[in-house]
C-alpha cells in the first residue's frame, strides 16, 4: 500500500504544501511534494533523519490499520535492533528519554515506536574520545576520581580504540602525587589505568617570588613539578603571530547565538563580529606580553640583583 501510493505520485500533478507528515487528517490532500522527495530518497539510496523517521511512521501507520501482528512484530524488531546497537558499539550515547522508552518492561505502542526511532536517529551522539579537565588548587582527589571513573569504564569497553585525557595547569593542583601516580605508575589509588588511556597536560610557567612581593591572584600560583613528571616536560614555545590569530578565530568561529525568529535555533556569529571579537583578544593578549611581561621581569631582575 505504501509503495502504491508513492508509484502513484509520478502520475499526479497535485503538489501541496510541505508538511511532516505524508497523510493529513481525513478528507485533507496528500503531501505528494515529500513523498516526491522520498521517492528520489529512496531510489539513489540517500536519506535525511526527517525522511527516515516520515518512512518509519507511515510504515506503522498503514500496518496498524491492517494488521496488528505485522506491527507487533515490526515494533519488536526496532526495539532489538535499537538495544542491539547500544550494546555492540559503546561510543553511541543515549539519551535519557530513549533510555526512559527502552527500559519499559511492556511492549511499545505504535506511538512508542516512533518515538523510539525519532529519538535514536535524532538524539544520538557519540561519545569524545577527547577528555579536558581544568586545575585548580580547589580541585580535590575525590573529584579527580569522579572524572576519571566513567572514562576508564568506556576505555575497557573499547580496549582498540585511544582515549586521550588532558590536563589542563596541571601544575595549579594540589594533587601532583596523584598525577604522577597515573602518568609514571599507570594506577589510580592502586588500581590499574587502562592501558589505551593516552595522558597529555599543561603547565603554567613556575615563577619564584621572594616573600616580600604580594601576589593578587593567588589561583594561579604554580607548584614545582615532582622530579619524574618534570623529566617529561616539553616546551614549545610561544605561538607565533599567525597561529595564534588561526586559532582564536576557528574557537570564535565555533560560537552561536540564538535566534530571534526561534528560540530553539542556534546560528553562528555574524562575520564583522567574529573579526571584532578576534581583534580584541589580540589587542588584549599583546597588552599583557607587553605590560605583564615588564612586571615580572623586574621583579625577577630585582630578585637577583638582592641575591
Amino acid at each position: 500500500m505504501v509503495e502504491q501510493k508513492i508509484d502513484d505520485i509520478e502520475n499526479t500533478n497535485a503538489i501541496e504544501e510541505e508538511n511532516e507528515d505524508l497523510f493529513q487528517e481525513e478528507n485533507q490532500p496528500i503531501n505528494y511534494e515529500l513523498l516526491l522527495e522520498i521517492k528520489e530518497s529512496l531510489k539513489n539510496s540517500k536519506y535525511n533523519n526527517n525522511i527516515l523517521r516520515i518512512i518509519w511512521k507511515t510504515i506503522l501507520t498503514v500496518s496498524n490499520e491492517n494488521d496488528d501482528k505485522i506491527v507487533e512484530k515490526l515494533v519488536v524488531a526496532l526495539h532489538k535492533f535499537v538495544t542491539s546497537h547500544l550494546i555492540d558499539f559503546p561510543l553511541i550515547e543515549i539519551s535519557i528519554q530513549l533510555q526512559k522508552l527502552l527500559n519499559k518492561l511492556y511492549l511499545p505502542t505504535v506511538e512508542e515506536s516512533i518515538e523510539i526511532f525519532n529519538e535514536f536517529i535524532n538524539h544520538t551522539c557519540f561519545k569524545p574520545l577527547f577528555y579536558r579537565l581544568l586545575l585548580h588548587p580547589g580541585v580535590t582527589e575525590k573529584q579527580i576520581e569522579d572524572f576519571m571513573f566513567p572514562i576508564s569504564q568506556l576505555a575497557e569497553q573499547i580496549p582498540n580504540i585511544e582515549l586521550v585525557i588532558f590536563f589542563d595547569e596541571v601544575n595549579t593542583s594540589s594533587c601532583l602525587g596523584l598525577f604522577k601516580e597515573m602518568f609514571i605508575d599507570g594506577t589510580l589509588h592502586g588500581i590499574n589505568v587502562p592501558k589505551n588511556i593516552f595522558f597529555t597536560a599543561a603547565i603554567n610557567p613556575l615563577i619564584n617570588l621572594n616573600n616580600d612581593f604580594q601576589v593578587h591572584r593567588r589561583d594561579y600560583i604554580v607548584h614545582e613539578l615532582p622530579q619524574s613528571l618534570d623529566n617529561l616536560k616539553v616546551s614549545y614555545g610561544i605561538l607565533d603571530s599567525n597561529t595564534l590569530t588561526d586559532y582564536i578565530k576557528q574557537k570564535i568561529s565555533r560560537f552561536t547565538v540564538t535566534s530571534t525568529r526561534n528560540t530553539q535555533t542556534q546560528m553562528p556569529l555574524e562575520l564583522y563580529v567574529q573579526e571584532m571579537l578576534t581583534q580584541s583578544i589580540l589587542q588584549a593578549q599583546e597588552f599583557c606580553e607587553i605590560h605583564l611581561g615588564i612586571i615580572f621581569f623586574l621583579l625577577k631582575l630585582f630578585e637577583d640583583n638582592r641575591n
